[in-house]
């Protein structure tokens, strides 16, 4: 049976409201940790630190799954992948059509923390591997369970897997939009492959803005059709407000104050770092300096491993502001906080200090982040609140090519894309 058609029946019998079943639903589809104790997961390229979780099918490219128990004993974890449409629901496929081997993978590389104040145990596991491969392109959700039970659910990440069957050329612009000139970028780009009919019908396209699984624009249509090839130039369509920079802070070290830290100290069994404390503008210029698109990764001048090695330590983050959002609520976002928005990363106003607070336990290492404010935490995410958007940023976004191929009960993934505003990947 397929998988999440089973979560979904006995969920079903659980609570049987539709609108709440729905969310569920949701929320199986889209990286989430469903446990307060698994921390810093991450899931990339074997090798390749900051890539996409996309491979190519049938290739010896494969993706490493990370993340820490932060309790003393740790748990027993196995993960299965669960095939979806291009939109991220699920596809009606059972399991044998889509993986290649076991259903499902025990996750046997787990080491302890050593030397840490804070204890975790640390696991990884990579995909594809000797039990589990995927049969056909498209999108995955890989999800992890504890003690061989798939309703313990722990966390689920978003993959691809893709078939090269196009190419993919494009760039990134500034907004042709006259009011979104100086704070929006606009993709331009074109897709070319044979042996492909009804393109109207049967391609889907979905673009992505960095990491970000919130602002996805789905069902471009292509502009112009030149022969074998699709031409895509919708400004209205094609737009993505830019932000800035994202901030950054170097927590590595429990000694000494590096970058972006204003002061460090000890508290509660564990070290407090202190970022240095910025305002509100969202008219701020643009900063212009280097960061790594939100993104980070795990470092400690205290250790040799650095995925066992590292601490967790507390980070007090402080956003100034007269006085408080009479609507929403400020956020600190990135990597760091999973790509979304929820109470775990919101921040809160303090009337004495005058400022918006927020404390979050991270693992040492070199952060990027950005403040973004929303009204509610399933409404849009603003960017530029915080500190202003410009289109001279540098961002990346990926094209996702999908093919309904006819006489096929799933989308194909035949082209991946990343385009960069500034420089050529």
């Amino acid at each position: 049976m397929n998988l999440l058609k089973y979560l979904f029946s006995v969920f079903y019998l659980i609570i049987t409201s539709y609108s709440f079943a729905k969310e569920y639903e949701e929320l199986l589809t889209q990286n989430y940790i469903y446990k307060t104790n698994i921390k810093t997961v991450i899931l990339e390229q074997k090798g390749r630190n900051f890539s996409y979780p996309v491979i190519r099918l049938a290739s010896k490219e494969s993706l490493v799954l990370s993340f820490d128990d932060v309790t003393e004993s740790g748990g027993d974890y196995s993960f299965t992948i669960i095939h979806c449409t291009y939109d991220w629901k699920i596809s009606d496929l059972s399991e044998n059509e889509y993986i290649d081997g076991f259903y499902d993978s025990h996750i046997n590389n787990y080491e302890s923390s050593f030397n840490t104040l804070k204890s975790y145990n640390h696991y990884e596991a990579e995909f594809p591997n000797e039990d589990i491969k995927p049969l056909i392109s498209g999108n995955y959700i890989l999800l992890v369970f504890e003690d061989d039970d798939r309703e313990n659910l722990v966390l689920s990440r978003r993959l691809s897997v893709y078939e090269d069957k196009t190419n993919i050329d494009g760039k990134i612009i500034r907004s042709s939009l006259v009011e979104k000139m100086n704070t929006s970028q606009e993709l331009e780009f074109n897709i070319t492959s044979n042996g492909i009919y009804d393109p109207l019908d049967r391609i889907k396209i979905v673009i992505g803005q960095g990491k970000r699984q919130d602002n996805l624009i789905y069902d471009i249509q292509p502009t112009f059709i030149e022969g074998n090839k699709l031409i895509y130039k919708e400004a209205s369509k094609l737009i993505f407000e830019a932000g800035n920079e994202f901030n950054f802070f170097n927590c590595k070290n429990k000694k000494y104050v590096i970058s972006g830290i204003e002061s460090i100290s000890y508290q509660a069994e564990l070290y407090k770092y202190f970022i240095i404390p910025e305002k509100v503008n969202e008219y701020a210029v643009y900063s212009g300096q280097q960061d790594i698109n939100g993104e980070f990764f795990i470092t400690s001048d205290d250790g040799v491993n650095m995925q066992t090695d590292a601490d967790y330590v507390w980070v007090n983050f402080t956003l100034y502001r007269s006085s408080p959002e009479l609507t929403g609520d400020y956020y600190v976002f990135g990597g760091l906080s999973d790509w979304r928005i929820s109470e775990d990363n919101k921040m809160i106003y303090n009337n004495k200090t005058s400022a918006y607070e927020l404390q979050m336990l991270l693992k040492q290492g070199f952060y990027n982040y950005q403040y973004v404010w929303a009204e509610t935490q399933n409404s849009d995410i603003n960017i530029s609140k915080a500190r202003g958007s410009h289109y001279q940023t540098e961002n990346n976004y990926i094209i996702y090519c999908y093919y309904n191929e006819q006489g096929t009960l799933y989308d194909k993934l035949i082209g991946f894309k990343i385009l960069n505003s500034q420089k050529k990947i």
